[in-house]
């Protein structure tokens, strides 16, 4: 069986080419939901992933259908996970958007560490009122651009269920992306968080995550002195809030970060007293 991406003419065979622009390079995203490949930019196969060579008598395919499904099953995802978002992971400006496919393609080609962490500091929102992170637009060019299995998880929408289907052995190379990382002072949290950096470690998958830093988080005056239980608990979470998200993990958590980020981390804000 030959493979119809071999053929120049066929989209499938450039889209790793980072200079392309446009993370979702030959799909049509529908408001219900629904992708579909441009029929036109894959004249081998019209679209279908394969198609009946008459020289070679055989059936020639290619991995279109599958990036197809992929892609499908991470726009249903997200939708599920962001069902009040404003702007879809493909909705991004071409500057970006290249940005994004430059750092894919030096990661994928191991140019850079398998890992990148960036923080970011957020102010308190009403509830319902946050945003999806732009790992979303990663995870889309990750698995249509590039071919790669691709995972999202959100750290806090996280069930047993989800974790494990995450965090499950993967048949080749694979990107884990995970969203909204924050409240690690908290120790389920933490617990959480430290299961999935050493899965992603002992799997050698590449990682991307996306910390949280409550920028609004604030001491309670001691001035006021009130002694009571709830005043006394609630200053020591607010005392742990302040930390830097990184100071709450353990040390073996941190070392394996390091080991995957290149012995750094990459931190859009701020600076761990542990890094």
């Amino acid at each position: 069986m030959s493979t119809c991406g071999q053929q120049s003419s066929c989209m499938i065979s450039t889209l790793d080419n980072p200079l392309l622009n446009g993370l979702a390079l030959g799909l049509t995203f529908h408001e219900d939901g629904g992708v579909s490949p441009q029929s036109g930019l894959y004249p081998c196969c019209q679209a279908a992933g394969g198609a009946w060579d008459e020289n070679l008598y055989a059936y020639r395919s290619c991995k279109l259908g599958t990036r197809l499904k992929r892609v499908q099953g991470l726009v249903q995802q997200f939708r599920r996970q962001w069902p009040k978002a404003t702007r879809s992971p493909q909705q991004v400006s071409p500057q970006v958007g290249g940005q994004i496919l430059q750092e894919l393609a030096a990661v994928f080609r191991h140019d850079q560490a398998p890992a990148t962490l960036t923080m970011q500091t957020t102010r308190a929102q009403a509830s319902g009122s946050a945003s999806p992170s732009v790992l979303w637009s990663k995870a889309l060019a990750s698995v249509w651009r590039f071919g790669v299995e691709t995972r999202v998880i959100n750290l806090q929408n996280v069930d047993p269920k989800n974790l494990a289907a995450f965090t499950a052995e993967s048949g080749g190379q694979a990107a884990w992306f995970v969203e909204q990382v924050e409240k690690l002072w908290d120790p389920a949290t933490a617990e959480t968080f430290e299961y999935i950096v050493q899965r992603a470690y002992n799997a050698e998958a590449f990682l991307w995550v996306d910390l949280r830093l409550d920028g609004d988080c604030r001491q309670l005056n001691d001035a006021a002195a009130d002694f009571s239980v709830k005043a006394s608990i609630s200053r020591k979470i607010a005392k742990l809030r302040q930390q830097h998200p990184l100071d709450c993990i353990s040390r073996d958590c941190l070392s394996r970060l390091q080991s995957l980020s290149g012995g750094s981390l990459l931190l859009q804000k701020g600076d761990a007293q542990n890094a």
